[in-house]
């Protein structure tokens, strides 16, 4: 059936997320009764019951907008303790003030989960090794609110075995992948009901889903608007540094609503700084920073590579891995798309600002 469909499609997170909120609130299910069709018009969409009252809208914004909040002060926190109070301040700067956070970081939708299990993932870098088990159940909780984060589940994995194998001790590097691997299959079956009976089929059937939907959006795109597919590597690379950096907010993907919610886009954009760290000037300087911190930490490496620690590696690996996932897997130029990418350039970009030749970047040693 149709919901069946939509749960071998979805992440299965912010539903139950905004499920436990609804319940805790006191939100009947009655009050919503059909879902959104993003085939139909508005109107058809809002005679079918299928818009949110302004009491769910605003708590199920509120939700997303509090793991954002979240996501923001670990990533301040690791990027302290990583570098200086410094980097701190910038990273938290040009991430919880990017335009692109500002918008989606609190739609009712997935974004905003995805960052905080992201940050958890980021913050595990430095503990994964005392408690693997831990850093599965991160692992597992944000591949589950975003499936295009599974680069990320590699580094929690990497981080869990990183110190156990460079002390050269095969007993507890091995431990150590039994504690995160198991707890990561468990919490990540755990939150995907529609695999218990068969996992291996429900997987196997999953990725066919989502590749045919996948296919089926983009010919369907190709047909309607040629300009919204992406036809190659270059183009790819372009929209990254477009709609990643310097390109404007762009509030829809196809613009079907558009009529509906100008009022809304006019009361928002009235906002003094709803596009900051956007644009070709803001945008620019944050891209730049982000370039910058990147050569600034390999010239480091070079320079002394005893000290280039666990942590930074993994930042490094993680955006590396992370943008070549998205280039290859994402054909449309939708911003949000580059979301899982904002806490990784926002890191880097404060790192920048370390004095690299006063202090030394953290080893990942211990606890900021």
């Amino acid at each position: 059936d149709n919901l069946t469909r939509l749960r071998m499609l979805d992440e299965p997170l912010s539903r139950f997320v905004f499920g436990l909120v609804r319940k805790s609130a006191g939100i009947p299910t009655a009050d919503l009764p059909a879902d959104w069709d993003w085939t139909m018009t508005w109107e058809e969409n809002f005679s079918n019951n299928a818009f949110p009252n302004e009491e769910l809208l605003a708590l199920a914004r509120a939700t997303m907008a509090f793991f954002t909040f979240s996501a923001a002060f670990i990533l301040f926190i690791f990027t302290k303790g990583t570098g200086n109070m410094r980097a701190g301040v910038i990273a938290l700067l040009f991430f919880s003030l990017n335009g692109l956070l500002l918008l989606h970081g609190r739609r009712a939708m997935r974004d905003g989960v995805m960052l905080f299990g992201i940050s958890l993932v980021i913050w595990s870098f430095i503990w994964a090794a005392k408690k693997p088990w831990v850093a599965g159940i991160v692992a597992a909780i944000m591949l589950c609110a975003r499936y295009s984060t599974a680069p990320y589940v590699i580094l929690g994995f990497t981080a869990a075995v990183w110190e156990p194998i460079s002390n050269d001790n095969p007993r507890r590097t091995i431990k150590n992948a039994a504690g995160f691997t198991s707890t990561f299959l468990v919490v990540f079956l755990l939150l995907q009901p529609v695999l218990w009976l068969h996992p291996i089929e429900g997987l196997q059937e999953m990725a066919r889903m989502r590749i045919a939907f996948t296919s089926e959006g983009v010919a369907t795109a190709r047909e309607l608007a040629p300009n919204a597919v992406f036809n190659s590597f270059p183009e790819k690379f372009a929209g990254l540094i477009y709609h990643g950096f310097v390109g404007p907010i762009s509030y829809f993907e196809f613009a079907n609503y558009e009529p509906e919610l100008r009022i809304a886009i006019s009361k928002y954009e009235r906002i003094p700084y709803f596009h900051l760290w956007r644009g070709m000037i803001l945008g620019s300087v944050f891209l730049f920073l982000t370039l910058l911190g990147i050569v600034l930490t390999i010239y480091r490496f070079v320079r002394r590579p005893g000290s280039f620690g666990k942590r930074i590696t993994l930042i490094l690996t993680g955006a590396f891995f992370e943008t070549i996932f998205i280039l290859a897997t994402i054909p449309f130029p939708s911003q949000r798309y580059y979301l899982p990418l904002l806490p990784f350039f926002s890191i880097l970009a404060g790192l920048t600002f370390v004095s690299w030749e006063k202090d030394t970047l953290t080893t990942g040693s211990h606890t900021p």
